[in-house]
């Protein structure tokens, strides 16, 4: 990219005629200009100091300028109008956004986006695979309960409603595309992986889920990141667990703070030839040695059906998934950090359950009393928690987990969607 700088009067102030007519946003943010600098005269917008220039128009008629309309560019009639969001979304588990309605994106994670009806939907309508492009066609939306930015996009028909990213990953980027090349702009929030010496580069992210990869013996569990820590557990081949915290780079290993079955300790990641753990659960993946195959696990649990919903103590993992139902048997999902202690005092309301209907306690209830959000969207629980087997499943092919109980399975997708399937 060739900096643009303007003078007093607006003109663009460079060495070459390649680009010209710019024209500030009204919040002053953005520059929409021309540009003949793929061969042909196109229309570009790019931040106030140069950065992120994107093509709004890549065909052989020339379009010599555009003018900013409140929150629009208004193009020439032979190109799409590219409406433009100047107010950033702010969404708890996303990512900044870097998308606007009316330009093209493409599905950058390994796995497919799912299209559904609407951001808080469980019903998916089509999906994206790997490397689509697509149309953005509004948005953006924060859904509430799974705390991401929703995006209503076409591609190949099917419209309806994506999520952009997670934590500080994105699974949809920006994309554009001239005569000569295609490119998917990929720029992700986090910095790149770390790499202790000695070893593979790290695949694993702080509270992100991984596993034990299938097929080893089990992982040593340490109470120190060094080979001379005490051993205070071990983490069986394909068993899931929660990263807390690292790396720590020591022994010619990487080593990861995790949380597995109420036990947290420092295990080791990889040498310098094999990777010990991988994540499954991650959203932005094309460079990540994953395979395809199912983490199994079974696992004593808790369990509790309410007005609108369920929770589940996930308990290798530490977490309460809170199961908000919006429609018959599906709705949106939230993992909160099982915090209760035994001696805990149980919380006091004013307001009393209905007729066969009682107060969470434990865990769950305090979870459901200290999280209003929960409190009004889940209502009063039908029973009191039980304790169960859960058989669990990770699918990496389609990026969902499975709980399975006697009284039910249930498949909790990472865009914050679940459903009842049995």
């Amino acid at each position: 990219l060739q900096q643009i700088t303007l003078n007093d009067d607006g003109d663009p102030n460079n060495n070459s005629d390649d680009d010209v007519s710019p024209d500030w946003s009204s919040d002053g943010t953005q520059i929409v200009f021309s540009s003949r600098r793929d061969g042909n005269v196109n229309l570009y917008v790019m931040n106030r100091d140069g950065s992120n220039p994107m093509a709004l128009t890549s065909d052989s008629t020339s379009e010599s300028s555009a003018a900013w309309k409140p929150g629009q560019i208004a193009l020439p009639v032979s190109a799409q109008s590219v409406v433009l969001s100047p107010t950033t979304v702010d969404c708890l588990n996303s990512p900044p956004s870097r998308l606007n309605v009316g330009m093209q994106a493409a599905v950058i994670d390994v796995d497919p986006n799912h299209i559904r009806l609407h951001p808080q939907s469980a019903e998916v309508r089509g999906e994206i695979p790997s490397g689509g492009v697509f149309d953005i066609i509004g948005g953006p939306e924060c859904g509430q309960s799974a705390g991401l930015i929703w995006w209503e996009v076409s591609y190949q028909g099917v419209t309806g409603w994506t999520a952009e990213g997670k934590g500080d990953q994105y699974w949809i980027a920006p994309y554009s595309a001239s005569a000569s090349s295609t490119t998917i702009v990929n720029t992700p929030v986090a910095e790149a992986r770390p790499t202790c010496s000695g070893t593979l580069t790290s695949q694993l992210q702080v509270g992100h889920y991984a596993r034990v990869t299938p097929g080893d013996r089990g992982n040593r569990l340490r109470s120190q990141p060094t080979t001379s820590g005490e051993q205070i557990g071990l983490i069986p081949a394909g068993r899931l667990f929660r990263v807390v915290d690292g790396p720590v780079c020591a022994d010619d290993y990487a080593w990861w703070k995790v949380y597995h079955s109420g036990q947290t300790g420092w295990t080791v990641e990889a040498d310098s030839t094999s990777y010990w753990l991988e994540p499954i659960d991650v959203s932005n993946a094309s460079d990540l040695i994953l395979d395809d195959q199912k983490t199994v696990d079974q696992f004593t649990g808790a369990f509790q059906g309410f007005e609108h919903g369920y929770m589940f103590w996930v308990q290798p993992v530490g977490e309460m998934w809170v199961l908000t139902e919006t429609s018959s048997g599906r709705g949106t999902w939230q993992a909160y950090a099982d915090i209760w202690q035994l001696g805990d005092p149980e919380p006091v309301l004013n307001e009393k359950p209905g007729t066969l209907l009682f107060q969470p306690i434990r865990g769950f209830g305090k979870v459901w009393y200290e999280n209003q959000g929960v409190r009004d969207a889940l209502g009063w629980a039908k029973f009191n928690e039980i304790a169960v087997t859960i058989s669990y499943e990770y699918r990496p092919t389609t990026n969902v987990h499975v709980l399975a109980i006697r009284d039910g399975r249930f498949e909790v997708y990472s865009d914050g969607i679940w459903q009842r399937s049995g």
